[in-house]
């Protein structure tokens, strides 16, 4: 593959003297030492991807590229990887002069191989300290064997030559630890499904679940356990992150990403990827290609649907499942297929059968338009309903005044055909499961349950009799009420209450928010009681919060109410509370907080004494490595400060802070730990190689070093550059 490289023009005045940036030879072992050990996170998918991509490569480069390579997983029996091609192979020279050198490539001058870092071919030693190559080339067999030696820089030794014939290619074995060969199944599944053709092994991989839209820029699944979307670049699948096909804050790509998953063709060279391969590297150039492939991609999927339901090629229900998919992504369709994407629709009248939702017992006459739906014929009375398994949208029809189960049939088939939904699934209900017996035990126990509810209630009308809650209007929340069961004590009878323009109010039935459910209920008290603590966090007032009952007798409207509703006031609060500079200070002490690294973050929050020990310690490493006044010691610097105020709050207190920022934290905004890791992966390029980690920094010193060796070098390069401009 041809790299990406951007040409530069230099202009400079007044230089005296030129030193030009390389790699140290005295340094070589602890460089090649990064490329192996640090470069790949997820080190048995590094093996077989790029050994497999090399034999990709080796096909297409001698003309065989519809030939599968070989891949053999390691067993209990044979515990060994082997990946073999029947390419070319590799002269005895090229083994020493460039499969051993890391940067050397010979891929660098054609976009018909995936492949030209010079780093895959060393992949071997990511997982262990041997591997083996085997090569025929020129009639001869050469059979080398790599090893780390003692300077960890690596070696490999011409073990034997034999004849060979006709026959070329390379081999490469490895040894697998047994407890590895299950992840070593599991990730050639994930990897080898995206081969074209799919390589000759001695597992199945799975094929994909759902329906598959082939179309020419990729595929889109419908009803699949897929996740996410994948970008495919010659054979090797890469997981798109749509959360980073932003520009200038602008979504590049529609809703649709996050509703179906599906496939990206790319052409070699299209997209940039990292170093380790195991991603893409988000560059504006590679963010564009993404976005014009998607546009293009679901270009093709509503012409290819349209196309289709035109033509006649589907029944109507499946038109309409069509159409609707389109319009639910909101994707262009035209007028006279919009009447295909109603929610339900109408039957006309029947006389043999009713219509029913499982075993329900109220006649429908209608169906929503959901693409799991099934109808259900009644083919035996001789159980009972309810004992079958039923699915959430499967609908049970039944026959009128003794219609046979033909008649039935057929005037359904045609009911359906004249409302527009032909093709909608109809089966028998004896082919479904039924478990249940509803016998007289069962009826017993429900009039068992309804006797009980009936003493509840009973008992409930008497307690209303004797307590005056149950019978005034208007309440008010104690100070300090505890929002747990009973609702009842929550609240404080107001005797004489006239109301004011700035009240806030809500509306309770039996001591609960009217209107929701108990799940909804709790939401609110939780989020009542989070308000609460935000208002003393930050010195605010918390109003006083009335209640108007409900009942049936006395019912209440609330557009007849004084004053502003409890919802209304709350998203007005958090507005206005961002404004003041107490509460700014403190936000901004927070996202200090926040923007450290994420393997401390959550161990902060819960212990912050802990995470200010550690910030303490990178401070001074970071000072000792890198100066006081460098920009990464004085942000660790400030975040040590932070901290420091942050230890101070109560448990509580951080909790219903966290709640505040989710809240007033713009939707699509990075995060601070991610704005952190953006401003210094943009400095420090390199860092992207440890998972945009900026800890390898001041963690551990064989991981510290090399990292904070690069920081210097750059800084100092840009130093010369911005003397250069000045000159």
């Amino acid at each position: 593959m041809i790299p990406n490289i951007r040409e530069r023009e230099l202009e400079t005045q007044g230089v005296t003297a030129t030193a030009v940036f390389g790699i140290s030879i005295n340094d070589a072992a602890h460089i090649i030492n990064m490329l192996r050990d640090t470069i790949y996170t997820d080190k048995v998918m590094a093996v077989l991807r790029e050994y497999s991509a090399n034999a990709w490569d080796a096909h297409r480069e001698a003309g065989k590229g519809n030939v599968p390579i070989k891949v053999t997983i390691p067993t209990d029996m044979d515990p060994t990887l082997r990946i073999q091609d029947f390419g070319p192979g590799l002269p005895h020279q090229d083994v020493f002069e460039v499969y051993t050198q890391y940067g050397a490539s010979t891929k660098r001058n054609s976009d018909n191989s995936v492949g030209m870092l010079g780093i895959g071919s060393k992949s071997g030693f990511a997982y262990s300290d041997s591997f083996t190559v085997i090569s025929c080339h020129g009639g001869v067999r050469r059979t080398y064997v790599a090893v780390l030696d003692a300077s960890e820089t690596g070696v490999i030794n011409l073990l034997d030559e034999q004849d060979c014939g006709s026959e070329t290619g390379i081999t490469i074995e490895i040894a697998v630890r047994k407890s590895d060969i299950p992840e070593f199944i599991s990730k050639a599944e994930t990897l080898y499904k995206f081969f074209n053709p799919r390589p000759d092994i001695n597992i199945d991989l799975p094929d994909i679940t759902g329906t598959q839209h082939d179309l020419k820029n990729g595929v889109i699944y419908e009803n699949s356990d897929e996740s996410g979307w994948i970008a495919v670049m010659g054979c090797v699948p890469y997981r798109i992150n749509t959360d980073q096909l932003y520009e200038n804050g602008e979504r590049m790509v529609g809703g649709y990403v996050d509703q179906v998953r599906g496939v990206l063709y790319f052409d070699i060279g299209e997209v940039q990827i990292s170093a380790s391969r195991e991603e893409l590297k988000y560059s504006d150039s590679t963010k564009k290609t993404i976005a014009v492939r998607f546009a293009a991609l679901m270009d093709e999927y509503v012409e290819s649907t349209i196309k289709n339901i035109e033509a006649g090629s589907f029944s109507m229900w499946q038109k309409r499942q069509r159409a609707k998919m389109l319009d639910q992504l909101d994707l262009p369709l035209p007028e006279d297929l919009k009447d295909l994407c109603k929610e339900w629709v109408e039957l006309p009248e029947h006389k043999t059968f009713n219509l029913y939702r499982q075993a329900g017992t109220n006649p429908l006459v209608r169906l929503p338009m959901e693409p799991d739906l099934r109808i259900l014929i009644r083919d035996d009375d001789c159980k009972s309903l309810r004992g079958y398994l039923y699915k959430e949208n499967d609908f049970t029809v039944r026959a009128i005044d003794g219609a046979s189960i033909d008649t039935m049939k057929d005037e359904l088939e045609a009911v359906l055909a004249k409302a527009g939904l032909e093709g909608v699934p109809i089966r028998y209900l004896k082919h479904l499961t039924w478990n249940q017996p509803w016998d007289e035990a069962r009826a017993e126990e429900k009039r068992r349950l309804e006797e009980q509810r009936k003493a509840k209630r009973a008992a409930a009308q008497k307690l209303r009799g004797s307590n005056k809650k149950y019978s005034s209007r208007v309440f008010m929340l104690k100070p300090g009420a505890s929002f747990q069961h009973p609702y009842s004590q929550m609240w404080e009878v107001i005797s004489e209450y006239e109301p004011k323009e700035d009240d806030v109010w809500v509306v309770i039935e039996n001591f609960r928010l009217r209107g929701v459910d108990k799940e909804e209920n709790s939401k609110f008290l939780r989020a009542l009681e989070e308000d609460m603590k935000i208002c003393r966090l930050f010195g605010l007032t918390m109003p006083t919060i009335y209640a108007y009952k409900h009942t049936e007798k006395f019912p209440i409207n609330g557009k007849d109410l004084t004053g502003v509703p409890y919802n209304k006031w709350r998203e007005k609060f958090f507005k206005e509370a961002v404004t003041q500079p107490n509460v700014a200070e403190i936000l901004k002490n927070l996202e200090m907080v926040d923007s450290w690294p994420s393997n401390y973050y959550t161990e902060g929050k819960s212990r912050p004494e802990k995470m200010a020990t550690a910030v303490k310690k990178a401070v001074d490493q970071l000072t000792a490595s890198l100066g006081k006044r460098h920009p990464i010691t004085k942000w660790a610097d400030q975040v040590h400060k932070a901290v420091g105020k942050y230890k101070s709050l109560s448990p509580e207190e951080r909790i219903a802070l966290d709640e505040f920022v989710a809240w007033v934290r713009p939707k699509n905004c990075l995060t601070p730990p991610a704005q952190m890791r953006k401003l210094f992966v943009k400095l420090y390029p390199m860092l992207q190689a440890t998972n945009n980690e900026i800890a390898v920094l001041w963690e551990g010193t064989t991981r510290k070093d090399p990292y904070t060796d690069y920081v210097k070098n750059m800084d100092q390069l840009r130093r010369l550059q911005n003397k250069n401009r000045r000159s």
